[in-house]
């Protein structure tokens, strides 16, 4: 998609691609390794239903590991630390990725999830 401008109330908007946070939530439950995953709502704009790990947009004001911090207490209740998060991937090429996204992992406690 190009970028395009939007015209509202006298003003000039540029409208483009969105950045997503994608978080991959690891923790150690009796000697092995679970990753965090949630099914997707019925009012998801697509795959309803399918499991996937916590993602979603940055706001205007937040970090990537905020975002993700963010994303993933909404989507499954879970906190963790910003700090905690760790980038480990960027995905921009526009032919295969809708959003750039910017892709971290978490590692927690089990017994300290909240």
């Amino acid at each position: 998609m190009k970028n395009f401008p939007v015209q509202h109330e006298g003003k000039t908007y540029w409208i483009a691609r969105n950045t997503a946070v994608t978080c991959f939530v690891f923790a150690p439950i009796d000697g092995e390794w679970c990753i965090l995953a949630n099914k997707r709502g019925k009012n998801a704009p697509d795959y309803q239903g399918y499991w996937n790990c916590p993602c979603g947009y940055l706001e205007g004001d937040e970090t990537g590991p905020q975002g993700c911090m963010r994303e993933t207490y909404e989507d499954t209740g879970v906190n963790s630390p910003e700090d905690m998060f760790k980038l480990v991937g960027v995905a921009t090429d526009p032919k295969v990725d809708k959003n750039v996204t910017l892709r971290y992992t978490v590692v927690i406690n089990y017994g300290e999830m909240s």
